[in-house]
């Protein structure tokens, strides 16, 4: 197995590792073989062989899958802040790659664990994030109208699946990461992609907030135990998430249900933007099936920031006017100086703190 050329020798040993380890060998530093391999690959490098085996083969297939589709990932502004973008297609493909390199080479061969592995580190993030992609990708889909209202409720149902099944692998033990991982992978495979766009961009990390980790868990409380008066936490029916930002934070929340061993609400993201003011075709359009069945039924919105309050209210607006029973909002921080939520009773409001919003307010 001739190296065709000094460009492609960490891809050559990267080869002869995977080659190495479907004859039962284990060859020497794998993790620092991979991280230098998927370098080479980022940066545009197109190999030419594979391993003899089946199995070898096809995880050779996916590093470099998901290595190029890391090469094409582009850093734009968005807000402000520099995040990371893909068409929705190569996001999807990506995420697959990952949990496969994962379940099948990663995992069973400890790889990351004798020396810490940068691409290890990545693959394990993008396991946990780009499910969220897929649910940014779905909604947009459902409020531009590609997908019928009828469809709607089904996609949303099938993404937030995805993004919970990836984000239930954050800060787990290796031997729960093996059986989640496998989890994730199940639901992936069943999850439609027909309605992903290569022309439509998505992100696939998500915004940076200061102490994000800490302030969730701190909002998380606040919403299960929101009365001294209560003798059993605070459920509601149904979580809402404005996306894309508040998508992350209505899973979390949805998740500690399911940890807790609860009963864990129904989660429905809505996009809703102030920005583009498109008052002749609403962003929710589509939604209908959804608010069709909100009459008397408990609502927890969830936002990351609330900047100016109008999403918000425009938000709350749409669901008031099909007579739910109770609606609250839930929201990372808020901005001390500029918001406006005084059409929002405190007491329904969960909040992780007041600060001033860095980036360009618009919502």
């Amino acid at each position: 197995m001739a190296n065709n050329g000094k460009k492609g020798t960490p891809y050559a040993n990267f080869v002869d590792g995977v080659q190495a380890l479907s004859r039962g060998e284990r060859p020497e530093n794998l993790s620092r073989t991979i991280d230098k391999a998927h370098t080479l690959l980022y940066g545009g490098f197109n190999p030419s062989y594979l391993p003899d085996s089946d199995w070898g083969a096809q995880v050779v297939r996916d590093f470099t899958k998901y290595c190029v589709s890391l090469g094409e990932r582009r850093k734009i502004d968005i807000g402000g802040e520099k995040r990371m973008i893909t068409t929705e297609d190569v996001a999807f493909d990506s995420l697959g790659a990952a949990l496969r390199l994962t379940q099948d080479f990663v995992l069973p061969f400890n790889v990351g664990v004798e020396r810490h592995s940068s691409f290890v580190d990545r693959v394990m993030k993008d396991i946990s994030e780009l499910g969220l992609s897929y649910v940014d990708s779905a909604v947009s889909a459902v409020s531009d109208g590609y997908v019928s209202g009828i469809e709607a409720p089904i996609l949303k149902h099938y993404a937030i699946d995805l993004a919970k099944a990836g984000m239930r692998t954050r800060g787990v033990t290796r031997r729960e990461l093996g059986t989640l991982v496998g989890d994730a992978r199940r639901v992936f495979e069943k999850s439609p992609k027909d309605f992903l766009r290569p022309f439509e961009n998505v992100t696939t990390d998500r915004k940076h907030i200061y102490k994000k980790i800490p302030l969730t868990r701190e909002v998380i409380e606040k919403v299960l135990f929101c009365s001294d008066l209560r003798k059993k936490p605070y459920v509601p029916d149904m979580i809402v998430p404005i996306a894309h930002g508040g998508t992350e934070l209505g899973i979390e929340i949805a998740l500690e249900y399911e940890r807790r061993g609860l009963e864990v609400p129904f989660v429905y993201p809505l996009f809703f933007s102030m920005k583009t003011r498109r008052q002749e075709s609403p962003w929710t359009r589509n939604d209908h099936t959804f608010f069709g069945n909100i009459v008397g039924r408990n609502l927890l919105v969830t936002d990351d920031w609330i900047t100016t309050g109008k999403t918000l209210k425009g938000i709350l607006s749409q669901l008031e006017e099909q007579s739910p029973s109770e609606v609250r909002v839930a929201a990372l921080k808020r901005d001390s100086e500029k918001s406006d939520t005084s059409f929002l009773e405190e007491d329904n409001l969960f909040l992780g703190r007041e600060a001033v919003y860095p980036g360009e307010k618009g919502n």
